[in-house]
């Protein structure tokens, strides 16, 4: 988890240069992958031991649209 966070800078930099929708499949996978090092450090840093309590209830979260479905 620590080792990515130092590479994070770096991939958003990269990732800011054009909006998500033109984003082609290595960046969509660059996205994805400094997305999940962010619930990582949710679950890490944050929520701790109480993280299997939260995850128990993310099977009632249906996520429909995500931020590139949006056209500015």
């Amino acid at each position: 988890f620590r080792a990515g966070c130092d590479l994070v800078p770096a991939a958003l930099e990269l990732l800011d240069q054009k909006p998500l929708g033109e984003f082609d499949e290595q960046e969509q996978c660059l996205m994805l992958l400094v997305l999940s090092l962010a619930h990582v450090a949710q679950a890490v840093e944050v929520q701790g031991d109480d993280e299997a309590f939260h995850a128990s209830n993310a099977r009632y979260i249906k996520i429909t649209r995500a931020s590139a479905d949006f056209n500015p």
